[in-house]
């Protein structure tokens, strides 16, 4: 047996990597007897390597490598159809941690109208933050036992949590992403398929770059697409959606479970709270949860990867803002609000009258809309989400729908074991503690 690591100083570069890794399809010659053959440094093995020909496609060698890419100034929705693939792993700004005040906006009309909108909901976005922080601090004043510094960390970030509801998904943000060169190539000609202009411009600009830097793995910059492929990617936007209600839909949880499942009562009993279930249970059954949450935690939910299903409606569908945002409004002012956002929704309405293009008009919509939406797991992926996302420094409008699910699964939460953290909603000063730093 012999196991090697590459150096990263030899070589580092991912398509480099990539073409090693597709010799063994047709060799067993050690890779240590190839690279030497190659070259000692990366440049030389880069110029032996163009005299072979791989002649069973591109595909097989970019399943071989990953590549990162950092994507800055794009919006909120943008974001959110980047990270809209299995294989999406990466970072995104946080809502919940960043004052996101100096922003910019992406504004696809770009009329007065729009304009207006998109300050009125910064103008909340903005303003409300200290009439909500001395609430919150005359409700939660800093125990003498504390640190000051960690307590007024947690109080701004409780702010944010309310806060980030006015923010319209056209605010911009930055996204870094990590993925197998194959994957990437065919979720970037998705992107390139939308109706959304930023989308087209992001995947188009992306691939150029990418094709420019890899050429072996990334054989053009403009995807071939059958018609086929074409049309039925047409019948679906990124969101998937399923509902075309104009109104909340109540939570309802529907389990369809193979009764082996009973057999294992005994084993999911001694299973530790975060420990992952074998592999097999998830050919156990499906739990399908249908639910309305606001857009800015549904984005939480998109983000669980390892799901049967995972969707919500237009953000355009409904248009009433989530009243869980409202309750933690000051009583001073919470008339002045509600003004507002009547208002800004009288706005939304007239310039969906002027310009009926959803794909245009979602831009305006706040983090604090509604969508219907639709979660369809197995046990293991269930039982997760249910532990991981009812934690207390979860955001408190996701943290409440999980209670409402644990609630409605019933004796089925004893059966499976799932130990969701129930403690009621309160202030928290663990959020202090969740920062990036620089040590001293």
């Amino acid at each position: 047996m012999n196991i090697t690591l590459i150096d990263p100083k030899q070589v580092s570069d991912p398509e480099l990597l990539a073409m090693l890794m597709a010799f063994y399809s047709r060799s067993t010659k050690p890779i240590h007897e190839r690279l030497a053959s190659l070259g000692d440094t990366e440049d030389q093995i880069k110029t032996a390597l163009k005299k072979y020909y791989i002649g069973y496609g591109h595909a097989s060698i970019a399943d071989c490598a990953s590549v990162s890419v950092f994507l800055e100034n794009i919006s909120l929705l943008a974001a959110k159809r980047v990270e809209a693939t299995p294989l999406f792993n990466g970072q995104e700004c946080s809502t919940r941690y960043i004052d996101f005040s100096k922003q910019g906006l992406t504004d696809p009309l770009d009329t007065e109208l729009s304009r207006q909108i998109l300050k009125g909901w910064m103008f909340l976005y903005y303003e409300l933050q200290e009439p909500i922080k001395e609430h919150l601090i005359s409700l939660n004043p800093c125990p003498s036992t504390e640190s000051e510094a960690l307590w007024t960390k947690a109080i701004q970030a409780k702010v944010f949590d309310v806060v980030r509801s006015f923010l319209p998904v056209a605010i911009q943000t930055s996204v870094a992403l990590s993925m197998p060169m194959r994957a990437l190539q065919e979720h970037l000609a998705n992107l390139a398929l939308s109706k959304e202009d930023e989308f087209k411009e992001l995947a188009k600009t992306t691939l150029y770059q990418l094709a420019t830097r890899f050429p072996s793995a990334f054989e053009s910059t403009t995807p071939k697409v059958s018609k086929f492929y074409k049309e039925t990617h047409q019948l679906q936007d990124y969101t998937l959606e399923y509902s075309k209600s104009r109104i909340p839909q109540p939570l309802t949880v529907t389990t369809s479970l193979d009764p082996e499942l009973f057999r294992y009562t005994e084993e999911l009993s001694l299973r530790q709270k975060g420990e992952k279930l074998p592999n097999f249970f998830n050919a156990l059954g499906t739990v399908k949860i249908d639910y309305a949450l606001d857009y800015g935690s549904w984005r939480d939910i998109q983000r669980h990867r390892n799901i049967v299903y995972n969707g919500a409606s237009h953000l355009t569908s409904l248009w009433k803002f989530s009243e869980d945002y409202l309750r933690c409004i000051p009583n001073t002012i919470i008339s002045s609000v509600r003004f507002k956002l009547e208002q800004q929704y009288r706005d939304l309405a007239t310039l969906f009258y002027e310009y009926p293009d959803i794909s245009k008009i979602q831009y305006y919509l706040p983090l604090g809309n509604l969508v219907n939406a639709r979660l369809v797991v197995t046990i293991p992926q269930l039982i997760y989400i249910l532990e991981l996302r009812s934690s207390p420094t979860v955001h408190f409008t996701l943290r409440k729908l999980i209670h409402e699910i644990y609630q409605q699964l019933g004796s089925y939460s004893s059966l499976l074991n799932i130990q969701a953290d129930l403690t009621p909603e309160q202030f928290s000063l663990a959020r202090g503690y969740q920062d990036i730093h620089e040590k001293y």
